[in-house]
């Protein structure tokens, strides 16, 4: 858990999740994301990638739900550095296509140097000329 970061946010459902308020964390396991073929992702493994990633949060949910440690997060946040060859407002999509609203975070120094390390990390130093950018964090509520 984590607190909010300093967003406020409305679900399209009415549901407000405000700055400080209690939160999952979502993040990637590297180690279980699978590896691309040799000649970059195919749509075999981007179907298992999605069937990795509704399992898991699947049993997330289930988690949860039986645990009252829990109780208080109404919401889990997740910020992505993965960008798309064809952009942002895919990848928002996608995100929207799997229950996710994604939340644009206020443009601060703190944020626009963070993005530029995760970029650096994840891509290599080309990343700002081949990327394209990130992704907006995602924000959702519980049902």
């Amino acid at each position: 858990m984590a607190r909010c970061p300093p967003i406020c946010a409305s679900r399209s459902d009415g549901t407000e999740i405000r700055e400080g308020e209690l939160v999952g964390a979502l993040h990637l396991w590297n180690e279980h994301v699978p590896r691309y073929p040799g000649n970059g992702p195919t749509l075999a493994w981007a179907k298992e990638m999605r069937r990795r990633m509704l399992r898991s949060l699947s049993l997330l949910a289930d988690f949860v739900e039986c645990d009252p440690v829990w109780a208080p997060v109404r919401a889990f946040c997740g910020d992505s550095t993965l960008s798309s060859r064809i952009g942002g407002l895919q990848m928002q999509r996608l995100a929207r296509r799997h229950g996710f609203e994604p939340v644009q975070p206020p443009i601060t120094l703190s944020r626009h140097l963070q993005t530029i390390a995760d970029s650096l990390i994840v891509w290599g130093p080309d990343a700002g000329v081949q990327s394209g950018g990130a992704v907006a964090p995602a924000l959702f509520a519980r049902p």
